[in-house]
């Protein structure tokens, strides 16, 4: 079942890649993951503060 999968998973992984959107897609879900990664195992109180400004100063900014 899984070879299934991965065969499936490998078309619709090279019939998409030449598309500009499914690249936007996967490298916003790459950084994404990091960003989750870094937040839940890595950051400490002071990072996560700084990161909280950052964000605010980037939402006022926008809006």
């Amino acid at each position: 079942m899984s070879s299934t999968y991965n065969n499936r998973f490998k078309r619709y992984y090279d019939t998409n890649i030449q598309d500009e959107d499914f690249k936007q897609k996967k490298r916003h879900s790459s950084y994404k993951s990091s960003a989750k990664t870094f937040v839940n195992r890595y950051a400490t109180v002071d990072e996560l503060e700084e990161l909280a400004e950052l964000i605010q100063e980037n939402l006022k900014k926008r809006y």
